[in-house]
């Protein structure tokens, strides 16, 4: 199995949206801090694909016809 497919539970390298799990507790949830946290992990995906739109919808336009 290749290092790059194997899961990082612990550490530097986990995911973010892995890491969101920390903003809950057992009991409780932080709901400000937790979209606050949301926000900062979805904001660089979504300015990516806004600066690259274009490409994205010609590619799947491209790639949709009968051929």
């Amino acid at each position: 199995m290749s290092a790059g497919l194997a899961p990082a539970p612990r550490g530097p390298l986990r995911t973010a949206p892995a890491g969101l799990g920390f903003f809950t507790g057992r009991y409780n949830v932080d709901v400000p801090l937790l979209v606050a946290a949301t926000v900062i992990v979805i904001a660089p995906v979504v300015l990516v694909y806004l600066f690259f739109q274009r490409h994205f919808i010609r590619g799947v336009l491209d790639g949709a016809g009968k051929g």
